[in-house]
């Protein structure tokens, strides 16, 4: 299962001390390596200057996604979107029989 995850840090992240906040980026730097080894953060991307970060999440089940976003040293200074991604192929395959099914109940 694939998801795309959108990340945007908030406000209150900034008001913290430098010392805390460099304590968590160095954790959440080790939490993204820990998942981008085992293959779950399939792509990372940080948009510059945003305080936003976008993950192609590759996981086995929703409760493994859960399990991963909740070790996330940053969650609770971050707003979180969560999109499941389906293949182009696979979902213009799904798109045809959906509507040669319409078609044939009328």
């Amino acid at each position: 299962m694939r998801h795309l995850v959108i990340t945007r840090t908030k406000d209150i992240f900034y008001s913290l001390p430098d010392e805390r906040r460099m304590v968590l980026l160095e954790a959440t730097s080790s939490y993204i390596d820990k998942y981008k080894r085992a293959g779950k953060f399939r792509r990372v991307y940080m948009v510059p200057g945003g305080g936003r970060a976008m993950v192609i999440l590759d996981v086995d089940s929703h409760e493994e996604a859960n399990r991963i976003a909740l070790e996330n040293p940053m969650l609770q200074f971050m707003e979180m979107e969560t999109y499941n991604l389906v293949e182009w192929d696979t979902y213009f395959k799904q798109m045809r029989e959906a509507y040669a099914e319409l078609a044939a109940a009328r």
